[in-house]
């Protein structure tokens, strides 16, 4: 399996797990990550078009260019609908979602 399947697969299965949740977040990470809350659509990925919000943990050192955890984060989708998803739906979606 390669890391792209592996990690499309991780995304599925969490936002599987989420799908028709209430507002209230279950993404646990140590009480030194920073935590986050975007509601859709997002300002830097408009054209992602579910309602629902994104729950976010960041590492204490994520926006440090010297540290190793540097850009490491976590997040999950609550989102309010069930779309179909395939490989290249989600290929799309997070493609879209950095790229904006």
């Amino acid at each position: 399996m390669t890391k792209k399947t592996t990690l499309l697969l991780i995304f599925i299965l969490s936002a599987t797990l989420c799908f028709s949740q209430e507002k209230e977040t279950v993404l646990e990470a140590p009480e030194s990550w920073g935590s986050e809350i975007i509601t859709f659509p997002m300002d830097f990925a408009p054209s992602i078009d579910f309602t629902g919000f994104e729950d976010i943990r960041f590492t204490p050192g994520w926006t440090d260019p010297y540290n190793r955890q540097f850009w490491t984060y976590s997040f999950v989708w609550y989102i309010d609908q069930i779309p179909p998803l395939t490989e290249q739906k989600l290929t799309d979606l997070m493609s879209t979602y950095y790229d904006g």
